[in-house]
C-alpha cells in the first residue's frame, strides 16, 4: 500500500468518525429539547425571547431584569436563589439571552451593543418600566451597553462579575471556534465530546474556589448548554467581546446613572483588578463591593450581596 492510499484510508476513517459524532449530536439535540420543557413564557417582541417572571413588585420595589453570562441560561439565576430573593421586594424578569435556552437568535448579534437593542425591544414589549439591569459576566457589558444607548429608560445597573475592558483570553479560544465562518457549525457538531470536557473545566474555573453547587447541577440543563446552536451563540459572543469593549469604554464617562459593581476577589474569569476596580473609577456614579473568598459565580454563594446592590441602585435612583 503506497503513501497516497494510506492517506486516503486515514481521511475516510476520520470522515466516518466525524460523521458518527455528527449523527450522535443530532440525536442528542432532539432528545434534549424534548426532555427539557421551557419554564417561562415568550416575549411578544421579535426575536422571541424566553423569560421567567416573578412578582409583582411590592410597595417601594422596582422592575428588575436579570441577564446571565456565557454558556448558561436563566436557570443560572433560579438555581442560585437570586430570583426568589429579589422577587421578595421587586418584580423580576429573568431572560434567556438571544440564542440561549429557548430564545431565538438573529444573525450578527454577538456584540453587547447589538444584544442591548434586542433586550430593549423585549423590555418594552413586556411593559417593564425603567428597570434595574443586573448583568452577570458577559451581560455586565450588555447592561452597560443598554445604559449607554438608552440612558433615560433604566433606573440603573448592577454589574456583577463583569468584563469591562479588553483583555484577550487565549484560554477561551477553543470556545470561539464554533463562530468560525463556514466551518463553525461543523466544529460544534463533530467535536461535541471535546466540548463536554472543556465545559466541565470552565465551570470548575467559574465556581472556583468553591465546587460547583448541587443546585446548579440539578437545575441547569447541561445538555442544553452543549447544543451546537448554543455553543455557536457563546462563540459569537466571545469573539465579538473585545472589540465591543473598546467601543463601549469610550462611553463610560457619560454613564451617570447609579451603578453598583459587585465582584469576587477570587474571580479567575474576570479579575476584579482588571475590570471591576478600574470600572468603578471610570463611571461617574458607581459604588464598588469586593467580596472575599468567592469567585466568578458569586451570586451562587453571596446572593445577598446582589440583592443589596439592587436595593442600593433602587434607593439612589429614587433620590
Amino acid at each position: 500500500m503506497n503513501r497516497e492510499e494510506k492517506q486516503l484510508i486515514a481521511g475516510a476513517a476520520a470522515a466516518t468518525i466525524a460523521g458518527g459524532f455528527w449523527v450522535d449530536t443530532w440525536r442528542r439535540i432532539k432528545r434534549t429539547e424534548q426532555g427539557y420543557p421551557r419554564i417561562g413564557e415568550f416575549t411578544p417582541s421579535k426575536p422571541r425571547l424566553h423569560y421567567l417572571k416573578r412578582g409583582p413588585a411590592r410597595a417601594g420595589g422596582r422592575d428588575v431584569v436579570l441577564l446571565h453570562g456565557a454558556w448558561v441560561m436563566l436557570q443560572d439565576m433560579t438555581s442560585s436563589g437570586l430570583v426568589d430573593l429579589v422577587s421578595r421586594r421587586h418584580r423580576v424578569f429573568a431572560f434567556d439571552r438571544p440564542g440561549y435556552g429557548f430564545s431565538e437568535r438573529p444573525d450578527s448579534i454577538g456584540s453587547p451593543l447589538a444584544q442591548a437593542r434586542v433586550m430593549r425591544e423585549a423590555v418594552r414589549s413586556l411593559g417593564i418600566e425603567r428597570p434595574i439591569l443586573v448583568g452577570h459576566s458577559y451581560s455586565g457589558p450588555l447592561a452597560l451597553a443598554y445604559a449607554a444607548q438608552f440612558p433615560d429608560e433604566i433606573a440603573g445597573v448592577a454589574f456583577v462579575s463583569g468584563l469591562a475592558f479588553p483583555t484577550p483570553r487565549l484560554d477561551l479560544l477553543p470556545f470561539m471556534l464554533p463562530a468560525t465562518p463556514l466551518v463553525g457549525d461543523a466544529i460544534a457538531h463533530a467535536f461535541l465530546p471535546a466540548y463536554e470536557v472543556l465545559l466541565a473545566q470552565v465551570l470548575r474555573l467559574c465556581f472556583s474556589p468553591h465546587p460547583v453547587p448541587e443546585s446548579f447541577k440539578r437545575e441547569m440543563p447541561r445538555e442544553m448548554m452543549l447544543r451546537p446552536s448554543q455553543l455557536e451563540a457563546a462563540a459569537e459572543d466571545l469573539s465579538a467581546l473585545v472589540p465591543s469593549l473598546v467601543e463601549l469604554g469610550r462611553h463610560y464617562g457619560e454613564l451617570d446613572m447609579p451603578v453598583a459593581i459587585v465582584a469576587g476577589e477570587e474571580d479567575r474569569i474576570a479579575s476584579p483588578y482588571f475590570h471591576a476596580v478600574p470600572l468603578s473609577r471610570a463611571l461617574p456614579n458607581a459604588r464598588l463591593t469586593l467580596m472575599p473568598d468567592v469567585g466568578h459565580m458569586l451570586h451562587h454563594f453571596r446572593p445577598d450581596a446582589i440583592v443589596a446592590a439592587i436595593d442600593d441602585v433602587a434607593e439612589r435612583s429614587n433620590g
